[in-house]
């Protein structure tokens, strides 16, 4: 299943999970999972949040958006106003203004979600180009060095 680690003798699958074992694992100075526990579990309850609800409805909408001849407009609105809740939960999070990231610091949690919304921030999906907080954090990531460089491979 891809994606996939394999770390020694030990294989991970699920992007989740990988980064889950990524900062658990090889994380010592807690840059991605944060060794408070209040900040790690609201880290672990984004990329949570990313894997049942933002992936999923994303697929699905995608999938609808891609599908050749005559669209299902039901499912395009169905999954559309769905990403159009989910992304205003996000901006609810980052709307308090005492956090850059989801979960405070830079997280697993952003991480998850960073690839997914940033395509459809690209193709100008209202339901994110219509949030400036939304946006804003989108920017920040990736104007995270690391990010840019993992956003250019393989090129």
């Amino acid at each position: 299943k891809v994606p996939a680690l394999v770390d020694g003798a030990f294989a991970v699958w699920e992007s989740g999970a990988i980064l889950l074992h990524l900062g658990e694992r090889h994380d010592a100075a807690n840059r991605i999972l944060p060794s408070d526990p209040h900040q790690r579990m609201e880290a672990i309850q984004y990329a949570f949040f990313q894997t049942g609800g933002v992936g999923p409805n994303l697929g699905r909408l995608g999938a609808a958006l891609r599908k050749e001849g005559d669209k299902n407009e039901e499912m395009i609105e169905i999954f559309g106003g769905e990403m159009d809740r989910l992304c205003g939960v996000i901006d609810r999070i980052l709307a308090n203004g005492d956090r850059d990231y989801l979960a405070g610091a830079y997280s697993i949690g952003d991480i998850m979600h960073f690839p997914w919304l940033r395509i459809a921030q690209n193709i100008g999906a209202d339901w994110i180009t219509n949030r400036k907080r939304v946006v804003d954090w989108l920017d920040r990531i990736a104007a995270r060095p690391a990010v840019e460089r993992g956003m250019a491979v393989p090129s």
